[in-house]
């Protein structure tokens, strides 16, 4: 995330991008508010947000859980950043939601790691950096098809990734994974008949893999 309402690089990363569904002009008292899980390994972490005017950052087991407050800013401000230390426990997909808002006169945000040891700075999910914290989000627009249910509730836990989706009675579904988008083919997790309930699944996997569920 690296918005300014002019697309100026007033930030720390470049190029700025406009807000969504904003031309590139002043716009006063706007809002914005970005959810995504991010997958992140066990430790301490340090996030930044650079903003103009204020912002919040909550996380929890999914987007409803608002009540852990990792940083936040309240109030009007020139672009100024934000920096807030916190730790995970437990390696897992997290849901985290920030929330922006900007009263009069300039606005821009961004949403940032930074390396604790080097002090570097990454925009989260940067495709051009390795090593970027990943972020997943969830489809909105079209409805998905009955064929490709969508995956519920992801989460890592003891070694174990495990999530549900949504089933139909009458179809059997398989759930497939690959380590990596680039291998060639999809292999094959379990089968499961739908029953009308949302069915688990769990994979005794440590590292990030990729899943689709298909039915018939």
């Amino acid at each position: 995330m690296n918005y300014s309402q002019l697309a100026d690089d007033r930030g720390i990363f470049t190029p700025d991008a406009t807000f969504p569904n904003l031309d590139a002009n002043t716009h006063d008292y706007i809002a914005l508010a970005a959810q995504a899980y991010l997958e992140l390994p066990a430790g301490i972490y340090r996030f930044g947000v650079r903003s103009d005017d204020g912002f919040k950052v909550t996380a929890g087991v999914d987007f409803n859980d608002r009540n852990l407050v990792l940083g936040v800013f309240e109030g009007g401000r020139s672009s100024a950043t934000t920096e807030f230390n916190f730790v995970v426990p437990v390696a897992g997909v997290y849901a985290f939601r920030l929330l922006y808002y900007e009263g009069g006169g300039d606005a821009d945000v961004e949403w940032y790691s930074v390396d604790r040891a080097t002090g570097t700075a990454t925009l989260i999910n940067d495709p051009n950096t390795p090593g970027s914290i990943k972020a997943f989000i969830e489809r909105v627009g079209t409805p998905l098809p009955p064929q490709a249910p969508k995956l519920l509730n992801p989460a890592a836990s003891a070694g174990n990734f495990g999530f549900s989706f949504a089933s139909e009675v009458g179809r059997a579904y398989t759930v497939e994974f690959k380590n990596s988008l680039k291998d060639a083919a999809w292999q094959t997790l379990r089968t499961l008949n739908g029953d009308g309930t949302a069915l688990p699944v769990t994979d005794p996997v440590a590292g990030a893999r990729f899943y689709r569920v298909t039915a018939r």
